[in-house]
C-alpha cells in the first residue's frame, strides 16, 4: 500500500490508484479504475493490458462492494473487481472539459463565445447567450437542476423538446 500521494504512471499501477481512493482518502468503499494510453507496451504487465490500434488499456480494483452487508446477509461483502459494473455518474464533466481544452488549444473554438455560436437553435433560450467558459465553470446563472428524466403528466415528445429548449 502506498502512503504518498503520487501515482506510478510508468507501470500501469492502476490498482494503487484504486487503493489510494479507498484506503488513503476513504472516498469510497471500493473503486475500479481504468485507463487508456496510446503508445508502447513497455512497463505494462500483460495481465492488465489489452491492445487495439496502438492503444493500451489497464485496470485495477480495490476495496469491497459495500461497507456493511445488508442485515439479512451474514457474509463478508465481496471484493470489488474489474468485472463489476458501476454507474459512471458525472463522467461527462471531465470528458467535456478535456474536449473543450483540446478544441481551445487547437484554435477550433473560443471558450468566451456564447453557446448559440455553436448551437444556433439555442439563440433564443436563456443558455444561448452564456459563454462556454461560464457554462463549464457552473457560473452561468442557470437553474441548477431539472428532473429531465421525470416525464411531465401527459407529456408528449414535443413537450420534452420544449422543456429542454427552456433549460
Amino acid at each position: 500500500m502506498r502512503h504518498d500521494s503520487t501515482i506510478d504512471t510508468t507501470a500501469a499501477n492502476l490498482r494503487s490508484v484504486a487503493e489510494l481512493v479507498v484506503a488513503d482518502h476513504a472516498a469510497a468503499p471500493c473503486a475500479v479504475v481504468g485507463g487508456a494510453v496510446r503508445g508502447s507496451r513497455e512497463g505494462l504487465p500483460v495481465s492488465t493490458t489489452s491492445e487495439a490500434d496502438g492503444w493500451r488499456f489497464g485496470w485495477g480494483a480495490a476495496g469491497v462492494l459495500w461497507t456493511r452487508p445488508p442485515a439479512l446477509l451474514r457474509t463478508e461483502p465481496p471484493s470489488a473487481s474489474t468485472h463489476h459494473i458501476f454507474d459512471l455518474a458525472s463522467l461527462t464533466k471531465p470528458i467535456v472539459a478535456l474536449t473543450l481544452a483540446r478544441l481551445q488549444q487547437a484554435g477550433t473554438l473560443d471558450r468566451r463565445e456564447p453557446l448559440a455560436a455553436f448551437l444556433p437553435k439555442l439563440a433564443d433560450t436563456p443558455s444561448g447567450s452564456v459563454s462556454l467558459d461560464l457554462l463549464s465553470a457552473h457560473r452561468a446563472g442557470l437553474e441548477a437542476h431539472r428532473p429531465f428524466f421525470v416525464a411531465e403528466a401527459g407529456a408528449t415528445q414535443p413537450d420534452a423538446a420544449r422543456v429542454l429548449a427552456e433549460a
